[in-house]
């Protein structure tokens, strides 16, 4: 993570999460596990959701597992899920567009797609 992004005061909203690439610390927008400056929301892939991969500390984040796209809270209780359900010309969520989706990513699709429950629409409730 390049220091030269702690210097964005004027940040407000900050979502990280889904990019394999982005390694390191966040922590320079938090005190302690309390957002900096404007700061009001910041979610990235770290480590609260069970079984997910951490791939940066951050802790003020809400984490959100790179695989399922399930974000949690500090304890690990999933708040929401932040895959992009529009489907494709392929039937595949739209999120799956993106050429940084892992393999694990399409696999979990794959067998959970003809239940869609582990979505949601970003309240934290599924699309029974």
């Amino acid at each position: 993570v390049p220091e030269s992004l702690f210097a964005l005061s004027n940040l407000e909203m900050a979502t990280f999460s889904g990019n394999r690439d982005l390694t390191g610390s966040l922590n320079g927008f938090c005190d302690g596990n309390e957002y900096k400056g404007n700061l009001s929301h910041m979610q990235a892939s770290c480590d609260t959701c069970p079984n997910s991969p951490a791939l940066v500390q951050c802790d003020c984040c809400i984490c959100c597992d790179i695989v399922t796209y399930n974000c949690c809270d500090r304890q690990g209780n999933r708040l929401f899920n932040h895959a992009n359900i529009g489907l494709n010309a392929a039937g595949q969520p739209s999120s799956f567009d993106k050429p940084c989706v892992a393999e694990e990513t399409l696999a979990h699709y794959m067998e959970h797609k003809d239940d869609l429950s582990w979505i949601t629409d970003g309240r934290g409730d599924g699309f029974n």
